[in-house]
């Protein structure tokens, strides 16, 4: 069998399990066979790693001297940061802003040593490494163990325990401090912070990437504080300057997913407007100007400006291409937009066709109080009362009539995307969605380049509806009755004018 590839040698031992009948490991024993099944027990032991920043000695003494060929073989390295316990007693209280200041000390120490670790590793070419970050404190709901968070929930119910579970740490952001201090790391190819039930503030994802040169893959997620609007607004002005000093994975990376978890708000709520004193979204604008023109897929999933497309005015336009590289763009916006409008209303025929919530809310009511935990118990009561009344519904109503297009909000986003897509000289396929009331569900622009497939072909066919030309460039509009203005549509067929010199077919589905 040594005369088998290592890779097929390694494939059969992947179907050897962990353990015998009697809980004793039974790869490490193969290993000793001889050295190609050593080899071969070493490639699946060490392709994808689990580690806990209390384990780094461990870790970095497995791939050193005689052992650093090993640094090779990792492909995914799940890297843990391990918080500080904390007792059944603060269970039932808030994260403090002292908690949150130890907590951040832990994962700036914990991540210094990682980096400090994966930068001696030599470049990208001879190791790549997947990296996601997470954090938990052994006391958390989902760590503490099966029974324990069993039995406290038992005794929560019976109110019998006080116990905020992750609620205790909800509007607790963990920042990654002194990273203009942190080693270049040339072996990660990509990089994800996962916001479970611990949020990274997001500046750390700008920052961290900015310490991978090589970097190919960045997935940034980031959880907004709901109603808490004076939070939200800190944090998007500090990632507003994050973004504009570091950018976002603006050298190499290939791949860029963004996923913004914002507020969910009911038809007839009023929405915050988080733009002044701009004009626009100004972190819509930050992500249009940091993002790399390397870049090839892209996609973005929150909030939605115009800005995001084009923060450059109706007459006014980039001195170059921008993202000249993207071939593919899927974005998925929120139907509440960051100005405070909505970007649909109700039919004309319904009684919410003129509503208040149309309108942004009054000025004062644009500010709000910090989260619980953020001050003294008085101010951790107010808080709370005030999320409480944040969350009623005007009236008890929470229908969804928000069916047809603002023409105000929508026109310029719409425009602001066609514009982006003429000027993208790589661009095979974009996607531009909402999800929206039924029976329509989805309300969806797609654009597929000459010979390239969208999905609206397969749409057309099942409506029975003849194709247009595939060697052709093509728009479909899943927008329902509703129609954008003329001027909007001959933006969409001046992208096939910009780009191949023809018109682009425009499709308005059924």
């Amino acid at each position: 069998m040594d005369n088998l590839p290592l890779e097929l040698t390694a494939k059969i031992a992947s179907y050897l399990p962990r353990e015998d009948s009697n809980g004793a490991l039974v790869r490490p024993n193969i290993s000793s066979v001889s050295r190609q099944w050593k080899s071969a027990i070493e490639m699946i032991t060490f392709r994808e790693l689990k580690v806990k920043s209390t384990e780094l000695a461990e870790f970095a003494a497995n791939f050193s001297g005689s052992k650093s060929h090993r640094r090779g073989l990792l492909k995914a390295l799940g890297f843990s940061i391990v918080l500080p316990d904390y007792s059944n007693a603060d269970c039932a209280i808030y994260e403090s802003n002292q908690d949150r200041l130890v907590n951040d000390k832990v994962a700036s120490d914990a991540v210094a040593a990682l980096f400090d670790i994966l930068s001696t590793w030599g470049s990208h070419r001879d190791n790549a490494v997947e990296l996601i970050i997470d954090a938990y404190s052994p006391m958390d709901a989902f760590y503490c163990g099966f029974d324990k968070r069993a039995q406290d929930e038992r005794a929560a119910r019976a109110r019998i325990r006080a116990d905020l579970f992750a609620l205790r740490y909800k509007h607790s952001y963990i920042r990654i401090a002194d990273v203009d201090k942190l080693p270049t790391v040339p072996c990660i190819k990509a990089l994800y912070l996962d916001n479970g039930d611990r949020h990274f503030y997001p500046g750390s994802v700008v920052a961290l990437a900015a310490k991978t040169p090589t970097l190919e893959q960045l997935i940034w997620v980031y959880t907004e504080p709901d109603v808490y609007l004076t939070l939200r607004r800190i944090i998007r002005d500090e990632l507003f300057q994050w973004l504009m000093t570091f950018g976002l994975a603006r050298s190499t990376a290939r791949s860029l997913e963004i996923d913004i978890n914002s507020h969910v708000y009911h038809d007839n709520q009023r929405l915050p407007d988080m733009t002044p004193p701009w004009q626009y979204d100004p972190l819509c604008a930050a992500l249009h100007h940091s993002i790399g023109s390397k870049v090839k897929t892209l996609s973005y999933r929150g909030p939605l400006d115009a800005a995001l497309f084009w923060p450059y005015g109706e007459l006014q336009g980039p001195r170059e291409p921008f993202w000249s590289s993207l071939t593919k763009l899927e974005v998925t916006f929120s139907a509440a937009s960051p100005n405070g409008r909505w970007y649909f209303k109700a039919p004309p025929d319904h009684e919410s066709h003129i509503h208040p919530s149309n309108e942004p809310l009054p000025a004062d009511q644009q500010v709000s109080p910090m989260p619980p935990g953020y001050g003294t118990e008085e101010d951790t009561d107010a808080a709370y009362a005030y999320e409480l009344a944040a969350r009623e519904m005007p009236g008890g109503d929470n229908s969804e009539f928000r069916t047809v297009p603002d023409d105000e909000v929508m026109l310029p986003l719409l425009a602001a995307f066609a514009r982006a897509a003429a000027q993208m000289p790589a661009l095979k396929n974009a996607y531009l969605a909402t999800p929206v009331p039924e029976p329509q569900s989805v309300w969806f622009v797609l654009y597929g380049a000459p010979g390239i497939t969208c999905g609206g072909e397969e749409l057309m066919v099942a409506e029975g509806e003849p194709e247009p030309p595939l060697n052709t460039p093509r728009v479909y509009f899943g927008v329902g009755d509703w129609r954008p203005s003329a001027e909007v549509v001959d933006l969409f067929r001046r992208v096939g004018e910009e780009r191949y010199m023809q018109d682009t077919n425009v499709v308005f589905l059924a």
